[in-house]
């Protein structure tokens, strides 16, 4: 609301100014027609977009209405120049002053719409790289969760599909549980680590014990390999370390 207020003050103040200018600084012999050009182009850099054509058309309407009084009356404004010289040096010196602002303010917007348009083209590189991380997690969970899940299906199917005896029962109900706890963990992990990696991939390199990080995996991917009548077997002494991202080492 200041704002606005200090505009059209200053965009009223600006035109009395002009137009007194007009009158006794010799009228369309002077260069109040080039201060009038300059205050057009102070106008459209400054004034909020919804007020450009009141400006705008005020700002034509005065020259129009000053050059026609001019022409009606043409000895109410006065020629206040002694020479000719007087008067190029006068209007040369309002030219210059007109170039240099102008120059000045197409600088400054250039400037501020070259930052603006680099800001923008990295916000979309930013997006874009973020997007494709999120479908490349989006992948990476589907398909760590697929044979876990179908695993657990089966297991389903099979406890309604068929008579079993209580211990078989009993066994594939640990089974179950085993497989949806160990399915539980590594979802937890996985969205965490998708959480992490939200804002681009990272790696916490880290000292692992390698049999222990891959403990939840190898337990899930046992009871596939069972389902399938596939013998697993895991050979992983305990006392081997490695240097890795602990998160990593549980995708498939």
């Amino acid at each position: 609301m200041k704002l606005n207020s200090s505009i059209i003050t200053y965009m009223i103040a600006t035109n009395i100014l002009i137009v007194v200018n007009y009158k006794y600084n010799s009228g369309i012999n002077g260069p109040t027609l080039l201060i009038f050009i300059l205050t057009y182009f102070l106008t459209i850099s400054i004034v909020p977009k919804k007020q450009y054509w009141i400006w705008i058309t005020l700002n034509i309407l005065i020259v129009m209405a000053l050059l026609v009084y001019e022409f009606q009356y043409p000895g109410e404004i006065m020629n206040t120049y002694p020479d000719k010289q007087h008067r190029f040096i006068d209007i040369g010196y309002t030219y210059i002053i007109d170039v240099f602002f102008i120059f000045m303010i197409t600088t400054a917007v250039r400037k501020s719409y070259h930052t603006e348009k680099k800001l923008v083209e990295q916000k979309a590189t930013e997006l874009a790289y973020a997007n494709d991380t999120m479908n490349k997690l989006f992948s990476i969970l589907a398909h760590d969760l697929r044979s876990p899940l179908a695993s657990i299906e089966n297991f389903l199917d099979v406890l309604s599909a068929f008579k079993l005896s209580d211990d078989e029962r009993i066994s594939i109900q640990k089974e179950l549980l085993t497989s949806t706890q160990n399915t539980q963990e590594m979802l937890a992990n996985l969205l965490l680590w998708s959480k992490s990696q939200m804002k681009g991939v990272t790696v916490n390199m880290v000292k692992l014990n390698l049999k222990k990080t891959l403990q939840t995996t190898l337990q899930i991917l046992k009871t596939v390999a069972a389902e399938k009548g596939i013998q697993f077997t895991e050979q992983i002494n305990n006392s081997i370390s490695i240097l890795a991202d602990a998160d990593m080492m549980q995708l498939k």
